[in-house]
């Protein structure tokens, strides 16, 4: 007897002149500066959600920063995610982190992100009791209360460049 088998496969569709290769898994070239701003910089691990057109990768440590700082780091993407759409950026400790500007390069490509300041923190119940009950790192939002904070960004792609390799 003959049995009809259904398999649920998963389409992506992938326009016309994609520059994808699908065994080829993009390392990711961050330049990340930290504002000098008071407290900026936090000794808590960032974490990164790269997104793109059909998947994601992440989240990646990519480590803590120093106030005033820019660093370049390499991040090997754990699969293939076409062209990058946006950036994750997370932080699970109650340091929080200001960032003034992020630059990313990825196969052949750089990306345009608007990055606004914008602090990087969780809030902290025990801190709450402590520091007059904002919850957050003391002083830090203090000196800059214009400012938003939350404990993930997401870092929209405005433009993407093709650049000579």
């Amino acid at each position: 007897m003959l049995q009809n088998f259904y398999f649920l496969i998963p389409l992506i569709y992938i326009s016309y002149g994609s520059d994808i290769l699908l065994n080829h898994v993009p390392v990711v070239k961050l330049i990340v500066t930290t504002s000098n701003a008071y407290l900026a910089g936090t000794n808590d691990t960032i974490y990164s959600t790269f997104k793109g057109e059909f998947a994601e990768s992440g989240p990646h440590p990519i480590g803590s920063f120093t106030q005033g700082e820019t660093i370049i780091l390499h991040i090997q993407l754990t699969r293939v995610i076409g062209s990058l759409r946006s950036i994750e950026l997370q932080i699970q400790g109650t340091d929080g982190w200001l960032m003034s500007n992020l630059i990313c390069y990825c196969d052949g490509y750089i990306y345009e992100m608007i990055v606004s300041l914008e602090w990087l923190d969780s809030y902290d119940p025990k801190l709450a009791l402590t520091n007059g009950g904002d919850g957050y790192e003391p002083l830090a939002h203090r000196w800059y209360r214009n400012l938003s904070f939350s404990p993930t960004r997401q870092l929209v792609v405005v433009k993407s460049i093709r650049i000579m390799q």
